[in-house]
């Protein structure tokens, strides 16, 4: 009999609660490489802090990013989504340059990338010229040289003065795809962007999240609801 009870109080012991830290290894590693930039867990949600100064991530120059990021390697296929909460505007500047603060999803290589991203960007000191957008960028080298930059905007098909959007980018055989979502009463309708990137990457890949900057500004951007499936690489 005694051993019967000691077996009921084990089963109904509680799950013990996943720390901050747990949640936030669920995103990937963080990449600081300016140490005044913060990436943490924050009221169940992925906060990324950047003091002034421009931090930089184009797909012509994977391997020269500064923008803080998180990542994790990925092999074969793979499926990549996330929200994008509510991110600083960009200060209307005083200086006639683009000034821009973007937050997305990332898949990389060592030469190639694919961004799909918000940004929020102020050309003059006219508040009129501010835009904000959604787009995706990819560009990679080849035999002959290096393709041009794509840049699509894929504009409001669901109101993009909404706070949240949500993002995916997936590699299915070997092709990537690029998509928006929208939310219902039966989940998220996933839609794909009017044209997707002619992009060829290797088996093995990095994938995050990210936040670049273009503004002399204080900024946060915050994620939530990062989903990745497929094959990730540990790392030893």
């Amino acid at each position: 009999m005694i051993p019967l009870v000691i077996l009921a109080l084990a089963v109904a012991a509680p799950v013990p609660k996943e720390t901050d830290a747990q949640k936030l290894a669920r995103w990937g590693a963080a990449v600081l490489t300016d140490r005044r930039d913060d990436i943490r867990w924050k009221d169940e949600r992925l906060v990324v802090n950047i003091p002034k100064g421009t931090r930089e991530f184009e797909p012509d120059s994977p391997r020269d990013a500064t923008a803080p990021r998180t990542e994790q390697v990925v092999t074969g296929d793979f499926d990549l989504s996330v929200r994008v909460l509510a991110q600083t505007k960009t200060a209307v500047t005083t200086e006639k340059v683009q000034a821009a603060v973007a937050s997305g999803l990332y898949v990389r290589s060592k030469d190639a990338a694919c961004l799909c991203y918000r940004e929020w960007g102020a050309i003059t000191s006219d508040p009129g010229a501010d835009t904000d957008t959604v787009s995706f960028r990819w560009q990679a080298g080849d035999a002959a040289g290096v393709k041009p930059v794509e840049l699509r905007s894929f504009g409001d098909p669901y109101n993009l003065g909404k706070k949240e959007l949500l993002m995916r980018i997936a590699r299915k055989d070997g092709k990537l795809r690029v998509y928006h979502g929208c939310e219902n009463p039966d989940g998220v309708t996933w839609r794909e962007t009017d044209r997707q990137p002619d992009l060829t990457l290797p088996d093995e890949v990095t994938v995050g999240v990210f936040v670049r900057q273009t503004v002399n500004q204080d900024t946060t951007a915050a994620f939530t609801n990062f989903k990745l499936a497929g094959k990730v690489v540990q790392k030893k």
